[in-house]
């Protein structure tokens, strides 16, 4: 009973308590977070001024949320007098500091391309002759280019004070050989057309030699090149070398191709396999070809001989050797012909041209070809005009649209033909012309022609049928094939 009493005494006469509010700044200084407690007993409640001045005196001056500081306010004055925790949350925020962004370096896509690796066809076969070993790069190409590191921006926390930043880390280009760097170092630029490497450090390079220190075959596939090729191995059948400048080739040609802008230099031979093929603008230089297709815009120099091949230059074809042959197959050169010997024992055809490049021949063989098709054609198409307009002559009433739709077709190939057949006249007659009037032109062997050799010099012929010693073949100003010490 007296216990009841005393709390009920206790009750009536507990002093009012007024709402309080604390604040507390994090550790990081980049929030602060307020608490506000309700009266009880009848005290007062937390006014807004009073939670902002309690921000002030904690020296709290940026990022205020003053809706946040209103809610706590409101939401602490509505609580109940026995809500003993009271209301807390976040009424200020600091703003954060931003990092600088690195450097962005961008390599130009040929260097990021994977090489060594088949190329797989839209069919999903596989083709073992394509690797993509060689990165081809022309001068000026940008190969690399980067994108500068950034400032970072600095913070503020709730205080006010400042908040450290970092920047943006920066990485600077390099230019290899063959590349250079630009003023505002932001690009590599390749000075040299040639083949762009990237290296372990970040450097690009570009050379304009491409070294294959191995064979040409399927663990490199096939070589395309602007620069020049130096091949340490051989070139193997049906593999392919293409240089926009030189080829050196330390072993042989074995059945491979090769097309070249300038010289083609081989150590050993050019065996063709009946399939291979030699092209340069410039000269080439081996020690043997043997059924093989050659062709340059220069001289072509060979130690051993040539045997049953195809050879085309716009120079001189000379076999150097003590022991130089040409046997069988066709040499055709602008200039001269030279051997020690011509043909064999064995009467084996071997065809030699001189005196007009070998282009100019091969271009009167197409005019002459197809002249003979324009002309077969123009009288095919003349029979055809004439049938048809006897037809129509007879019987103008019974000439129906139809035959006369045939007719005009076929006037109008007869026109066509006999154009196609002018144009070509004209040609052959120009390109005759030129064979007529050369008087260059030499073969010479300085030990034997055998019979079966064939000599044509310009347009004159003369066909060896007994064995000749030290001769030289030229054309007199009659035009004649003269013969004289070689």
């Amino acid at each position: 009973m007296n216990g009841s009493a005393d709390k009920t005494s206790y009750g009536l006469h507990a002093q009012p308590v007024d709402g309080r509010v604390t604040v507390r700044i994090s550790p990081d200084g980049m929030e602060a977070i307020m608490a506000v407690t309700s009266p009880k007993n009848g005290g007062q409640t937390v006014t807004l001024a009073q939670a902002l001045a309690a921000l002030g005196k904690a020296g709290v001056i940026f990022g205020v949320d003053s809706q946040a500081v209103e809610d706590l306010v409101r939401q602490a004055g509505q609580a109940s007098s026995f809500d003993t925790a009271g209301k807390q949350g976040v009424v200020a925020t600091g703003k954060m500091a931003t990092r600088g962004q690195d450097a962005v370096i961008t390599y130009h896509e040929l260097l990021q391309m994977p090489s060594g690796y088949p190329q797989l066809k839209a069919d999903g076969s596989v083709d073992h002759f394509q690797l993509n070993l060689v990165r081809n790069v022309t001068a000026g190409t940008a190969l690399v280019t980067k994108q500068s590191a950034t400032k970072g921006v600095p913070g503020t926390n709730v205080l006010g004070a400042p908040v450290p930043c970092l920047d943006g880390k920066e990485q600077p280009l390099r230019a290899g050989k063959g590349c250079r760097l630009t003023d505002d170092g932001l690009a590599v630029i390749a000075e040299t057309e040639g083949h762009a490497v990237l290296g372990y450090d970040g450097r690009v390079t570009v050379s304009p030699i491409f070294e294959i220190r191995g064979d040409v075959d399927t663990s490199t596939g096939n070589i395309d090149f602007l620069g020049s090729v130096i091949v340490q191995g051989s070139i193997h059948h049906g593999f392919v070398v293409r240089a926009g400048q030189n080829v050196e080739v330390h072993g042989g040609i074995d059945g491979g191709t090769v097309e070249a802008g300038g010289d083609v230099i081989v150590r050993y031979g050019i065996q063709g396999g009946s399939r291979g093929r030699v092209v340069a603008g410039g000269r080439i230089q081996c020690r043997f070809i043997e059924n093989a297709d050659v062709r340059c815009h220069r001289d072509v120099s060979v130690l051993d001989g040539i045997l049953h091949s195809k050879v085309r230059c716009g120079g001189k074809v000379s076999i150097t050797g003590r022991r130089g042959t040409i046997i069988g197959g066709q040499v055709k050169a602008k200039d001269e012909v030279a051997s020690k010997v011509l043909g064999s024992s064995l009467l084996t055809t071997t065809d030699i041209e001189v005196g007009v490049s070998p282009e100019t021949r091969d271009e009167l063989e197409v005019v002459r070809r197809s002249l003979v098709e324009a002309e077969a054609g123009l009288r095919k198409s003349q029979q055809a005009v004439t049938l048809l307009r006897d037809i129509e002559a007879r019987n103008p009433a019974e000439f129906s649209p139809d035959k006369r739709a045939m007719l005009l077709k076929a006037l109008r190939s007869q026109y066509h033909f006999q154009a196609q057949r002018d144009q070509l006249a004209s040609r052959k007659a120009v390109l005759e012309e030129e064979l007529h009037a050369t008087m260059q032109g030499r073969v010479r062997a300085y030990d034997t022609v055998y019979p079966g050799v064939k000599i044509t010099i310009g347009k004159e012929m003369y066909v060896v049928v007994d064995a000749l010693q030290h001769v030289c073949f030229s054309l007199s100003e009659q035009h004649e094939i003269t013969l004289g010490p070689a």
